[in-house]
């Protein structure tokens, strides 16, 4: 009951936001002309080394353009009482006029749901942000790229946050449904790390 609560929480707050949805919008349109255009398949190590697999796909629409989409996700890593799904959908452009090569900037629009238990506070919330990331795309052989990338995000969150053994769904309820008692914006990095990629 909580989890399909949160859903239907996740689905109102995300349809509400105009960008969110054109974003959507323009990848799924680039995604019919993907059978005459460069696509990749990548994965990034620092995340996969952090026990948070990821998997990506990027595909070419222009001489220096690129539109993508990232996800990941983890669960309890580390032994650490953390759950995480992300997925980032991506717009870059690609300074040296070659679509996946060399120095690019993009536009990205990171949305996930995330619980984090501490020692003393649970976080379990939703959320979506807005951001720019930097990097350097290298070859390696024919097939194979490696993708240096790193960002800044304004993300917007809701969430429950109480203190462990508090009676959360017994208090915060409105209309029947298990509400959010936190809301705010942090600035955080946003994917930070080295992505193999295989192109086709």
């Amino acid at each position: 009951m909580i989890y399909t609560d949160k859903l239907r929480n996740i689905h109102r707050w995300i349809t509400g936001k105009w960008f969110v949805i054109m974003i959507f919008c323009f990848q799924l349109l680039s995604l019919k002309t993907v059978h005459a255009q460069t696509m990749s398949v990548n994965t990034d190590l620092l995340m996969d080394v952090l026990q948070t697999p990821s998997l990506g796909l990027e595909f070419v629409t222009g001489n220096s353009t690129t539109v993508g989409v990232n996800a990941m996700m983890n669960n309890k890593p580390w032994g650490k009482d953390i759950k995480l799904f992300m997925v980032q959908p991506e717009l870059r452009y690609y300074f040296s006029r070659r679509a996946m090569h060399h120095h690019f900037v993009g536009f990205c629009v990171p949305i996930g749901t995330y619980r984090i238990e501490g020692e003393e506070k649970v976080y379990d919330g939703y959320g979506v942000g807005v951001g720019i990331t930097f990097g350097y795309v290298m070859s390696l052989a024919s097939h194979w790229t490696l993708d240096f990338h790193a960002g800044v995000q304004n993300f917007f969150y809701k969430q429950k946050e109480y203190y462990q053994g508090d009676p959360y769904d017994e208090r915060y309820i409105r209309d029947g449904q298990h509400t959010t008692n936190a809301r705010g914006t942090y600035f955080l990095p946003t994917r930070i790390g080295v992505s193999i990629g295989y192109l086709f």
